[in-house]
């Protein structure tokens, strides 16, 4: 019998009716039927079992847009479709074919609202849903007659599986707290097939938006608009989670895995910071430039060998030579084989096998026939230049991502700084006889460019800025020089985070790649380490002087305090690693410095402390 799978709302169910059997239920009698010692496990079986049938049948997703009648003039599932009246396909091959029909049905530049209903299916989804669509019989092309018009796009009519919803995602978004659920499994499937947290997932990357228009790869949550939750039937608007604020201005980044019957699958991952979100994709893009060197150069090997054994080989070369010729292709061949040991790719593994089964240089019958190991080191090369081509795409989407990332941040910083430059400005020519004013628009500062400012941390910042910039207007209007200033180097000093932050972020960069490198047997440069504790040290000292803009104020504690505090968590971070200063660690401890050098860096937490300012 095949092994249950316990992670499957399938398995559990299976698992569950096995344990009801062994208990001796038997449901057409009910719990009557067995001793009074059993009724109450045979009573806590079934709720569970009943759990699970709701969420093996998502009926509760459909039934919010009415009766099954109503879903199905907007909505076609995938699941039930084998054949089509005016189709030659069937099955599997008709699935794909309509799924990857909808993805080209509104050429090169889909709308967001198409890439979200397909990238949202293939991340959660084993029943996918189609707009109602007509195939032409003699081209066999399908379309969706006013798909977006009818409402057929709406990500809230899709119907996703509670084991497609990775655990880890729905605590990252604050869905629910499934710790609560330790080593119970059907609870915490129970618990992700709620319709509170499907519908609050899907408003989720219903709200989400493109960081790069076109691209369903880097999404940015937002805030959910009015247009968003009217998508949502009304008599269900108020069952639905509003995405908790903290994860506003987070990044969450797709990628592909390998397809299915059904057509593509993609996994998602969440990142509450933008600049590991940025390494996140630059490892794995170095990952890939690693893997090409490594592909390129056992290729350019075996082909050589290939040409070797086709040229060299012939029934004129003495016996001696074809002797030498024999040794050296095995040892090569092991040599490559073994490289691509550790490997999980499927071409990888082919080309491994092929690599290994050519090593000796005889066939089958064990006879000497380099024609039969030339013939596999061919399919080796084959395998390997297709997974070349597939890493060398699968590089150019990473290096994409991340150049959008970094876009991202990048814009996000500028605005905050280009904002902070126009305060520092305006506050210099302010002194005790400056004339009253309305307010900091009639000075030519305009907080509504902070508006612009979507991706957080910088959105916290900017948001904490634009509060500070309605009691600036207050200070002016009133003429309260104190207040004033006070407001004036907050504004300026909330800017400084944003620099404190970029400064952790460069230095976290730097231990990861020297991890990295230690991985990978690389030489790094340990001086480095110390270089870069110095300078926040030296930047905590002088660039976060209590005393800003004005000479002679000296800005509140509430203020000062972080960075008073952040300033003896560095210094007592560089006393640690002094003795290192002298004394070069090995590899094996400068791994763990680096390590605990990036969990103390983690420990800046420059968002909260920013959140907790006044």
């Amino acid at each position: 019998m095949a092994e249950v799978h316990p992670y499957t709302i399938k398995g559990r169910l299976d698992l569950c009716n096995a344990r009801l059997t062994r208990l001796g239920y038997d449901a057409s009698i009910g719990v009557e039927g067995l001793p009074a010692a059993k009724h109450q496990r045979a009573s806590q079986l079934i709720a569970v079992q009943r759990g699970l049938q709701a969420l093996a049948v998502p009926s509760a997703q459909r039934e919010i847009f009415g009766s099954e009648t109503d879903y199905s003039a907007k909505f076609i599932s995938l699941a039930g479709l084998e054949s089509h009246p005016d189709s030659r396909l069937e099955g599997a091959r008709l699935k794909n074919h309509v799924w990857a029909s909808l993805r080209q049905s509104e050429g090169r530049r889909p709308s967001a609202e198409l890439l979200r209903f397909l990238r949202f299916q293939e991340l959660f989804s084993v029943d996918r849903v189609v707009p109602p669509f007509a195939i032409d019989r003699r081209s066999g092309k399908v379309s969706f007659p006013n798909a977006k018009e009818n409402g057929s796009l709406n990500i809230f009519g899709t119907t996703i599986s509670p084991n497609e919803i990775p655990d880890k995602l729905v605590e990252d978004l604050k869905l629910a707290d499934l710790k609560a659920f330790k080593g119970d499994p059907d609870g915490r499937l129970m618990a992700k097939g709620s319709l509170e947290v499907v519908l609050g997932l899907k408003l989720i990357f219903q709200c989400a938006r493109q960081v790069l228009v076109g691209r369903e790869r880097v999404l940015l949550i937002c805030e959910p608009t009015a247009s968003d939750l009217a998508l949502i039937p009304e008599a269900y608007r108020d069952r639905v989670r509003l995405p908790d604020p903290s994860i506003i201005g987070k990044l969450l980044i797709v990628r592909g895995i390998p397809g299915t019957t059904s057509g593509r699958k993609c996994s998602v991952q969440f990142f509450e910071d933008p600049h590991k979100a940025l390494r996140s994709v630059r490892y794995i893009e170095s990952g890939y430039e690693r893997e090409n060197k490594q592909l390129t150069g056992i290729l350019a090997e075996v082909r050589a060998l290939n040409h070797e054994l086709d040229q060299g080989y012939r029934k004129g070369i003495s016996d001696q030579r074809k002797a030498d010729l024999i040794g050296n292709a095995e040892k090569l061949l092991i040599r490559c084989a073994r490289m691509l040991e550790q490997s999980r790719d499927y071409g990888k593994i082919k080309a491994q096998t092929f690599l290994y089964a050519a090593r000796s240089l005889r066939d089958r019958l064990d006879r000497l026939n380099p024609s039969a190991s030339m013939t596999r080191i061919a399919h080796a090369c084959k395998a390997l230049q297709d997974r070349l081509e597939q890493a060398r795409s699968k590089e150019s989407h990473k290096h994409t991502d991340g150049r959008t990332i970094f876009h991202e941040i990048s814009l996000n910083e500028a605005v905050v700084r280009d904002f902070d430059r126009k305060i520092v400005a305006v506050a210099k020519t302010r002194d005790d006889s400056s004339p009253k004013t309305t307010s900091l628009e009639a000075l030519g500062v305009h907080r509504a460019l902070l508006d612009s400012v979507t991706l957080s941390p910088y959105s916290v910042i900017a948001e904490k800025i634009a509060r500070k910039c309605e009691a600036l207007d207050k200070a002016l209007s009133s003429d309260d020089r104190d207040a004033e200033k006070e407001t004036f180097v907050q504004i300026h000093m909330l800017r400084k985070f944003m620099d404190l932050y970029s400064m952790v972020a460069l230095q976290q960069r730097w231990a990861s790649i020297a991890l990295y490198r230690i991985d990978h047997a690389e030489t790094i440069n340990t001086q480095a380490l110390f270089t870069g504790l110095k300078e926040m040290v030296d930047a905590l000292s002088k660039e976060y002087d209590p005393r800003q803009i004005f000479s002679e104020h000296t800005v509140s504690e509430a203020y000062r305090a972080p960075y008073y505090e952040l300033q003896q968590m560095v210094r007592s971070m560089r006393g640690r690693f002094s003795h290192y200063k002298e004394n070069p660690p090995n590899l094996e401890q400068l791994e763990g410095i680096l390590k605990k050098f990036y969990e103390f860096l983690d420990g800046f937490d420059i968002e909260n402390r920013v959140r907790r300012l006044p």
